[in-house]
């Protein structure tokens, strides 16, 4: 039991057309067949038409969807964006976490993924216009020399590092990111 598919359809109903129009011609009066070319012309403009009306339909189809990805990539991103944020926000709450319980080994590989986190706000061109570059690269430079020392704590310690001060920076450095996450998040800022 075979179902008939599209083209077989299609192919009976060009066979079935074909043996209706030789029998016309064979046996229908010439006024017959002279009326039936004018309908036939006029179903020919009609379909030309249809067609013209269907690909003006498609190409506005194609518009529509080709905005409509560009919207849902420009909102992913920003989505993208937000999560990055939020991830260094996360990153900080680590590191202060690390700093008060002595493990200054696993604050320093945090310190320089929030580093690097901090480099890529700063390099993002969707977030220009809602970025302080100098505040950033003050805070990035910070981080460094923050991490300077850690690394001379970890080598030969000292107990002189200001634990407290340094969380108090990365309160700061969160404050800041807070204000730029939650303008990515709430503000609708399509980044």
């Amino acid at each position: 039991m075979n179902r008939l598919t599209r083209t077989g359809f299609l192919a009976l109903a060009a066979i079935g057309l074909i043996l209706v129009v030789a029998a016309l011609y064979l046996f229908a009066p010439a006024k017959f067949i002279e009326a039936l070319s004018v309908w036939a012309s006029l179903a020919s403009i009609f379909s030309l038409v249809l067609v013209i009306v269907q690909l003006s339909a498609v190409r506005e189809a194609t518009e529509l969807t080709q905005t409509a990805a560009a919207d849902t990539r420009i909102r992913l991103l920003a989505f993208l964006t937000a999560m990055d944020i939020a991830k260094n926000l996360k990153t900080i709450q680590e590191i202060q976490f690390y700093n008060r319980t002595g493990k200054f080994e696993l604050s320093v590989i945090r310190m320089q993924e929030l580093r690097s986190g901090l480099t890529d706000i700063l390099n993002n061109e969707r977030l220009k216009d809602h970025i302080k570059p100098n505040l950033i690269s003050r805070q990035i430079s910070e981080i460094s020399v923050n991490l300077n020392s850690l690394e001379k704590e970890l080598h030969s310690p000292s107990n002189s590092l200001d634990v407290v001060g340094l969380n108090q920076f990365l309160e700061s450095v969160a404050y800041a990111l807070d204000i730029l996450h939650s303008k990515t998040k709430h503000e609708g800022i399509t980044l």
